[in-house]
């Protein structure tokens, strides 16, 4: 068994890259669509939630102050998930069913993610039990050198919306609503 932290895990379709200490395990803050993640996740993992349980998590989500992790109520237009699809999608190649998945959002960033319900829960555990074994001893507080594989090549889709994004942000939210409106 490699002692090191693996430099990346993969869940639902996605690589998600870890950086590693002594005392904490999570997400390295280098993808902007995983920002908001990568904060929640460290509240989770290495934080005062880092005792909240799986079941608890998987019904109530979480939240704290410009920081939270919430089920989609199945009746929600999508429209309301701002970016968070269109995030999933740049990630994995793949739009989210938002009927089992969480939006997770930071106040003090741009972009929100909606991710599966399963990918997010096997992330946080995977990530308690990389910290559990750095704490006993089990593992290093560092990653291995492995590369993390690049994100998928952007669609013409995502090109545009990145592209109205970076001119106007109310360009880019109507853009996004009409391919949400041709994917259901």
């Amino acid at each position: 068994m490699d002692t090191l932290v693996p430099a990346f895990v993969t869940f639902g379709g996605v690589h998600f890259p870890l950086e590693a200490s002594s005392i904490s395990v999570g997400l390295t803050g280098d993808i902007e669509e995983l920002g908001a993640l990568r904060y929640t996740v460290d509240q989770l993992v290495n934080g005062d939630a880092g005792t909240m349980s799986l079941d608890e998590l998987s019904r109530h989500g979480f939240i704290m102050p410009e920081l939270w992790a919430l089920p989609i109520i199945p009746a929600r237009p999508i429209s309301e998930l701002a970016d968070g699809p269109i995030n999933w999608f740049r990630l994995s190649g793949y739009w989210p069913d938002t009927s089992d998945a969480f939006q997770v959002a930071a106040g003090f960033l741009p972009r929100y993610l909606v991710i599966p319900r399963t990918a997010f829960l096997e992330l946080t555990v995977c990530l308690r039990s990389f910290r559990a074994a750095i704490l006993s001893g089990r593992r290093e507080g560092r990653v291995n050198d492995t590369p993390v594989p690049p994100l998928p090549p952007l669609t013409p889709e995502l090109e545009e919306h990145e592209r109205l994004r970076a001119q106007s942000f109310k360009d880019a939210q109507a853009y996004r609503e009409k391919l949400y409106e041709r994917r259901q």
